[in-house]
């Protein structure tokens, strides 16, 4: 029959390393990848464009596209 013996384990409640939360974690994971950062900035220029539409028109830097002659197209 077996013996029980009294085996002290020492637990270890320490943590290794140190928890981040869920959105830091995605944050690194985004600005590691470079395909998804160049699509983000892409991103932003169109909305910076699209905002500044109005004032490129006004400028005449680009052409209004309802006051556009469209009869040699």
């Amino acid at each position: 029959m077996a013996i029980p013996v009294a085996v002290e384990q020492a637990i270890d409640w320490e943590i290794g390393e140190q928890q981040i939360g869920l959105w830091r974690d995605a944050w690194q994971r985004f600005r590691r990848n470079r395909l998804a950062l160049l699509g983000a900035a892409l991103v932003m220029v169109l909305v910076v464009v699209a905002f500044l539409a109005p004032l490129l028109v006004h400028f005449g830097i680009i052409i209004n596209p309802t006051t556009q002659e469209v009869e040699h197209i």
